[in-house]
């Protein structure tokens, strides 16, 4: 009988041991385990970088203004934001363009014809077929963006 015992209290001692062995090993994975990288988010800035590159060396780049559908291939100088390459091409192309100062910013209510709340659509503006992540004012486009106005 104490031989039972001798091997229930070994076999008891083991499985405790394997338990206390996975823990220490599980808890030691958890805190080594290093962040995931977004791959998307990579590609997205070495695109940037090589884009900002191209700044650098050059005062202007091309980039594309789209109003509802309307392409305006054009030169752009560094630094200029999303809202006044709008008002440059609108100005040249005789379109009519409203904006209104808002506690938040600057409000593009018109553009054309187009009138903010005209059977519930509103101009939007879209950076590279993405929602745009700031203002138009704020957007400082780079080289080959290209810059959509919908009226959705």
């Amino acid at each position: 009988m104490q031989k039972k015992s001798l091997i229930d209290y070994n076999h008891r001692k083991l499985w405790f041991s394997i338990i206390i062995v996975g823990v220490v090993l599980f808890g030691y994975g958890c805190i080594r385990q290093e962040p995931q990288k977004d791959i998307t988010q990579d590609s997205k800035n070495s695109q940037k970088n090589s884009q900002q590159e191209a700044i650098n060396e050059n005062s202007t780049f091309q980039a594309t203004l789209r109003i509802e559908g309307q392409n305006f291939d054009t030169e752009v100088e560094s630094g200029t934001t999303a809202l006044s390459l709008l008002e440059r091409v609108t100005t040249q192309n005789n379109i009519t363009l409203i904006i209104e100062k808002t506690a938040l910013g600057q409000l593009i209510t018109t553009i054309g014809n187009k009138t903010n709340g005209t059977d519930g659509k509103y101009w939007l503006y879209y950076v590279n077929n993405e929602a745009a992540p700031v203002g138009a004012a704020d957007y400082t486009i780079a080289a080959n963006d290209v810059i959509e106005f919908k009226f959705e």
